[in-house]
């Protein structure tokens, strides 16, 4: 177990990256986080994406805890790995992710090939391809979480925010087949959460019948348009339930990535009180979300 204090500061050179195969466990506090970025501190530096390669969890890496940590700069924040399709356990790595902000990645903020993921009271935003990438099946689980997905830069960004998948293409090096190989999602949760962006459509759902396919978004406000082709849609599905769509969430200031909201967000007040826990009853500023009655959605709870 590699154990990482408050206060923190991890700096990593051009190309390099954290390989986890036992356990990581960040112990940021509220006010004295963890922080992982690149080594070039100059300011113009500050909000560079790809400087340096992210955090890899192999298969089989249990136990790993971030909390309170900034993660930023990188070509992906985090990887949970997955080794052959022939040999691979029910889940190729775990891990829950608390109170953290992913930001700045040239590629992506989280991506996963049947892992098995918790999150709560996080920021994943402006990267490259999707801040959320789900392959292949897996078990995830996130509330009270703000993904804001911008992208400034070349090549434009033509992927959603969030992507959801059970299967995972294979091509055989030898005769250039490509196979499908399927998994099951056993579950995708998204309880009060933001899924926003400059895209039309920030969340793609990417299911084959051949295999299991479950996900539910509850309380969310998303920014969700599917082709006539896709299959999905937010009326009369009970997979989508209380959904504000379309609406921009008023972020206090995006160009200074404050995704606090403001006092005119439809998202104030239009969570549901039911799903909050002891994770989540403080927001990542730690204020408490029950203290005007309803919490708001997303990682900010709005104090007038």
């Amino acid at each position: 177990i590699l154990s990482v204090d408050p206060g923190v500061r991890i700096y990593f050179h051009n190309n390099a990256a954290m390989h986890v195969l036992g356990s990581l466990q960040i112990n940021g506090i509220f006010g004295d986080s963890v922080s992982m970025q690149g080594d070039r501190l100059e300011k113009l530096y500050e909000d560079i994406p790809g400087q340096w390669g992210g955090v890899v969890f192999y298969p089989g890496s249990k136990g790993n805890i971030i909390n309170y940590a900034d993660i930023k700069g990188g070509v992906y924040g985090i990887v949970l790995a997955t080794n052959s399709v022939i040999e691979v356990e029910k889940h190729s790595a775990e891990l829950t992710i608390s109170n953290s902000k992913i930001m700045h990645m040239s590629a992506f903020g989280i991506r996963a090939a049947s892992g098995k993921i918790r999150g709560y009271n996080n920021v994943f935003a402006n990267c490259g391809i999707s801040a959320l990438y789900f392959e292949w099946g897996g078990d995830y689980h996130f509330i009270h979480c703000t993904i804001a997905n911008r992208w400034l830069y070349s090549p434009i960004r033509n992927t959603p925010s969030v992507y959801l998948s059970n299967y995972a293409l294979v091509q055989d090096a030898n005769t250039e087949v490509v196979y499908t190989f399927v998994r099951d999602l056993e579950q995708a949760y998204f309880g009060n959460c933001i899924i926003w962006g400059s895209r039309d459509n920030e969340l793609m759902i990417d299911i084959d019948n051949s295999g299991v396919g479950e996900y539910q978004f509850e309380h969310c406000l998303t920014r969700f348009n599917p082709g006539e082709d896709d299959g999905y849609s937010l009326i009369g599905n009970t997979r989508f339930s209380s959904i504000i769509n379309a609406e921009n969430p008023q972020f206090a200031d995006w160009e200074t990535y404050d995704f606090q909201l403001d006092t005119l967000s439809p998202a104030k007040d239009a969570g549901l009180s039911s799903i909050l826990s002891t994770e989540v009853f403080y927001d990542l500023n730690n204020v408490s979300r029950t203290s005007d009655g309803k919490p708001d959605i997303g990682a900010y709870e709005r104090v007038e």
